[in-house]
């Protein structure tokens, strides 16, 4: 049987284990259409094991008011106000990075978004820390990003927001927020 390794191409820029697995995933059910129809003879990712990292069973920790003001040093322009949401509401780095001024009232103080991952609607409250960087920042109306030079980028590979906020973590010198003891059983 062929297996990837932890160290693959695609999780070294920056793709999770679990992206990867599901990328295999998908393409397994491609080729086994391929394969039913008589396009092909075989599917060749009929024997590729998932991807396996040693953090895969890591808890991850939440960054200490220490550590994002750390974080907040190096940071300029759309980063710095990325991290504040971020820290204040805990967002996932591209329901963060999306938000658009339409999800934000100000004058309610709250921020309504629909999360990208699991469908969620939350309501949340925007921080004061937050407010004050809104408030240095060009207002923008409805579908206007409130983060214009990270709205578009991709989230994973060499030049995703992953793998840049990897680096800003790296500038900061705040290891990576993973604690490597297992979950409870």
């Amino acid at each position: 049987m062929f297996s990837l390794s932890k160290t693959t191409k695609n999780t070294r820029e920056g793709l999770s284990s679990g992206t990867v697995n599901h990328t295999i995933k998908l393409l397994r059910g491609i080729y086994a259409a391929a394969v039913e129809q008589g396009y092909l003879g075989r599917n060749p990712f009929v024997g590729v094991d998932p991807v396996r990292h040693e953090s895969s069973r890591a808890k991850r920790q939440p960054f200490s008011m220490a550590e994002v003001q750390k974080l907040l040093n190096p940071a300029e322009g759309d980063w710095k106000g990325l991290i504040i949401l971020a820290a204040t509401t805990g967002l996932r780095l591209m329901d963060a990075a999306r938000l658009q001024w339409g999800n934000v009232d100000i004058d309610e103080k709250v921020i309504r978004v629909t999360t990208a991952k699991t469908g969620a609607k939350l309501e949340l409250p925007v921080h004061t820390e937050f407010a004050s960087w809104l408030r240095t920042q060009p207002c923008g109306i409805a579908a206007a990003p409130v983060f214009p030079t990270l709205f578009t980028k991709s989230g994973a590979g060499k030049s995703g927001l992953s793998m840049a906020f990897k680096r800003l973590m790296d500038r900061a010198k705040i290891a990576d927020g993973v604690s490597l003891t297992e979950w409870p059983r």
